[in-house]
């Protein structure tokens, strides 16, 4: 269940994104305990749906998607799915990477061919007890599910 991603109409006044963010950030509280330390950690930053910060990804703008395997096993026959995602932050002072580790499922689904802005995103737990982010970015929606969800801020200079 998404909170405050457009798609659940938590848009459509500020009252009612009001009352989705208080469910989102009561539903962080409660499933904190249960979240990896990094995605904890990106989860509840105070920074991070605080769009006058150059560290949050809202409005940031996609470089590069990487996706990616790493093999272990006598045949490599082992294998792990990774993501890399590189923007280019908001005020254009830096950039923002995302690892997303041991991916179980993801979904890219776009109506557009470049991706846009990033808009809004949420941390939630999986029915699996995984790590789950949903993005708004331009008219694309990602779902990623992972093991855990590393991010960092690298400033320009």
């Amino acid at each position: 269940m998404a909170f405050v991603l457009r798609k659940d109409g938590s848009q459509d006044s500020v009252e009612a994104f009001t009352e989705s963010w208080r469910r989102y950030r009561e539903y962080l509280a409660s499933v904190a305990d249960k979240l990896p330390d990094s995605a904890r950690d990106f989860a509840l930053a105070d920074w991070h749906h605080d769009f006058t910060d150059h560290r949050a990804p809202h409005d940031a703008w996609v470089e590069s998607i990487l996706i990616f395997e790493t093999a272990t096993g006598e045949r490599q026959e082992k294998r792990q799915t990774h993501i890399k995602v590189r923007l280019l932050g908001a005020y254009h002072d830096g950039h923002i990477e995302f690892e997303y580790a041991n991916v179980q499922r993801y979904s890219i689904i776009s109506n557009y061919p470049e991706h846009g802005d990033w808009g809004f995103d949420e941390i939630r737990l999986s029915d699996n007890g995984d790590v789950l982010h949903e993005i708004e970015i331009g008219g694309a929606t990602w779902i990623i599910e992972c093991e855990d969800i590393r991010y960092v801020w690298l400033p320009k200079g």
